[in-house]
């Protein structure tokens, strides 16, 4: 089914999900996971594809974003994007990570790779306009910019195939996970999209329909329509940031 929730209080964004046609199938849930916080201090908006065939994914989705929004709430996002090194950031954060999980693996009384999934991240200071990214794996993040051209923000990082992706519980994440840092103030619309919406996005190819939504600044409900009438094979989520908003509740 599609779902479709506006954000509270400040509403700066939508996001939109439509679940994939084998879950639909075999009358399951679908394994990606979307978390909001809307706060006067900080705007953080996470996407998690849960691993398919993993019997907690969804629940390790969740906790990850979880911890993570709550990571950078504490450290602030001016404040990490002052870091010397950015490589302290991507450690402190697997390092979250990984106890998260274990923890959750302890609790369950089974392997840690139950509830393997990726992460997709935004977090934007309101105050000042300043957004970090955290990704690890496929999906991503694209952008209208002032002048009308489309950006990517952070780009899908598949492994050896394009149906190979880096989870949370890869041996290798630490090299995997990208932190990055921008404005705001620099797009009117911001984009984020799961593996799955290929009606969207298919890797870092932006399809005509979706751009065209982008480029005319119509209604971000028609992503959904978009993503409901595409009657996609793997679940679909993508998250529509209006940044005009974003910077009108900062002042």
């Amino acid at each position: 089914m599609l779902n479709k929730k506006v954000l509270s209080p400040l509403v700066c964004a939508e996001w939109y999900s439509q679940t994939g046609a084998m879950h639909l199938n075999s009358n399951s849930e679908s394994e990606d996971i979307f978390i909001a916080k809307e706060e006067r201090d900080l705007l953080f908006y996470g996407l998690a594809d849960g691993q398919s065939g993993k019997a907690f994914c969804r629940q390790g989705a969740y906790e990850v974003l979880t911890v993570i929004a709550n990571y950078i709430k504490k450290k602030g996002i001016t404040a990490l994007s002052e870091y010397e090194h950015v490589d302290e950031i991507q450690y402190e954060i697997i390092k979250i990570i990984r106890k998260k999980l274990n923890n959750l693996a302890e609790t369950r009384n089974t392997s840690v790779y139950e509830f393997a999934s990726t992460i997709l991240a935004m977090g934007i200071e309101p105050k000042t306009g300043n957004y970090v990214t955290v990704h690890l794996g496929d999906g991503g993040i694209f952008g209208k910019r002032g002048d009308g051209s489309i950006n990517f923000i952070s780009t899908p990082d598949n492994g050896i195939t394009s149906r190979y992706t880096w989870l949370t519980t890869s041996e290798n994440a630490l090299l995997h996970l990208r932190i990055g840092f921008g404005s705001i103030s620099n797009y009117d619309r911001v984009i984020m999209y799961t593996d799955g919406a290929e009606s969207i996005c298919r890797g870092t190819s932006i399809t005509q329909s979706a751009k065209r939504i982008v480029l005319d600044n119509e209604k971000s409900w028609k992503i959904g329509e978009i993503l409901h009438t595409s009657e996609p094979a793997d679940d679909a989520t993508c998250v529509v940031i209006d940044c005009d908003i974003v910077l009108e509740n900062s002042l």
